[in-house]
């Protein structure tokens, strides 16, 4: 096996790896100009009038009173931060987009820490956070105004806390992520199924159930089951059109319940697809296409690809050793992507590629537990990582100088 790199080594390679990573999230942020890039319009309309600024061209709320947040399907938190930095760096395209380039370096930055709490490898931590660095569509997610990102680095807040026995923490992280959007709730999903499997397993060679864990998974869920609405009343206490938080769940709720049966085609923008399509990179989401940008929503196939062998290794290294990585990445996918599954088999609802962000960290981690734990050649992982570095490059946004 060979040797890890030191502690002090491995962080000058993770600072960076961190700052490599913000350059290429910030750089040209505000080509081409104030132009909304897909579905952005929408999170940028209610910015700019929970603010009371002029509206950009298009604007798909323009009868909406100013100083309210006019896109009511959606939890006010993602609009806000928005609109905070909007106020405090003035209305310019870096503005609308830098919160997503921050929270794309910390979702880096927390796969680095979680990897780490898991396995305490240094190596493995390295090598899952760069593959999420590498990630094409978490590039193009942390270059626009959009909800997903934020939701991305909330989950994975949520299971850093947890696994580092902060209960309160993981729980209050998972009520902001409802707040910004609520598949927000996959996050104390997650917990709920890395707990579950743990227990369980804890529990069938012990024949005794953990009442530390049980405690603390419980504390969890009741923290975020009442951050939740207090956290909505607070944020919604000024910009909403709906004070009260229980009105406002209720809304969303129905809204997204009447989007599993109603689809005007006309409204059809971005490419639908069916969750088990992700799996093989189809679907493609043009979110841009003008003069040297070419912003294209697709997943790197080397971690993609890779969702069959990394979950079928981490289901028989949890089985078998009850590895807290191998769980960590089945109660990812149990929490992230398998009710997308369910509920497209259900209910014809409306699914995107985008939908799968949140797995990505469990397959960079997978990937990098595994390459270890099956002890694959330093030359052989290196190799990999070049490979991986090759479609972000191919994939990458910009094909010549703004």
């Amino acid at each position: 096996m060979p040797a890890e790199p030191s502690p002090r080594y491995s962080r000058v390679l993770l600072v960076a790896l961190l700052a490599v990573s913000f350059g290429v999230r910030v750089l040209w942020l505000d080509y081409p100009g104030r132009v909304a890039i897909l579905d952005e319009g929408y999170y940028l309309s209610s910015a700019h009038n929970i603010l009371g600024l002029e509206q950009l061209p298009g604007n798909p709320y323009p009868y909406a009173r100013p100083g309210l947040d006019p896109l009511i399907e959606h939890p006010i938190a993602g609009k806000l931060l928005i609109a905070l930095s909007i106020r405090v760096l003035g209305d310019t395209p870096y503005a609308w987009r830098l919160p997503s380039a921050i929270a794309g370096t910390v979702v880096i930055w927390l796969v680095y820490l979680l990897a780490h709490r898991l396995t305490r490898r240094r190596d493995v931590s390295l090598t899952a956070a760069t593959l999420t660095a590498l990630d094409p569509m978490m590039l193009v997610n942390s270059r626009i105004a959009m909800l997903e990102i934020f939701v991305t680095a909330l989950i994975l807040a949520t299971l850093y806390s947890y696994v580092r026995r902060r209960p309160v923490l993981s729980g209050l992280a998972a009520a902001l992520a409802v707040c910004v959007k609520l598949t927000g709730v996959s996050a104390i999903l997650c917990v709920i199924a890395f707990e579950a499997m743990r227990t369980l397993r804890h529990r069938v060679l012990t024949r005794r159930w953990s009442t530390t864990r049980l405690r603390s998974l419980a504390v969890a869920i009741g923290v975020s089951v009442i951050g939740v609405p207090l956290l909505l009343w607070l944020f919604n206490s000024r910009a909403s059109l709906f004070p009260n938080p229980f009105d406002n769940l209720r809304y969303m709720y129905t809204h997204l319940a009447a989007t599993f049966s109603f689809r005007p085609p006309e409204a059809v923008v971005v490419p639908q697809s069916r969750p088990w399509e992700w799996l093989v990179n189809v679907r493609e989401i043009n979110y841009l296409s003008q003069g040297v940008m070419h912003l294209r929503g697709l997943y790197n196939p080397f971690l993609v690809f890779a969702f069959v062998p990394v979950v079928a290794w981490a289901a028989w290294l949890a089985a078998r050793r009850g590895a807290a990585a191998a769980l960590m990445v089945l109660a990812i996918v149990a929490g992230c992507y398998l009710p997308l599954v369910a509920g497209s088999l259900l209910v014809p609802r409306p699914a995107y590629l985008y939908y799968f962000l949140p797995v990505i960290p469990a397959l960079a981690l997978g990937v990098a537990a595994m390459s270890a734990a099956l002890r694959v050649p330093r030359a052989v992982r290196a190799g990999y990582l070049v490979a991986a570095a090759c479609a972000f490059i191919y994939y990458f946004p910009f094909r010549g100088w703004p």
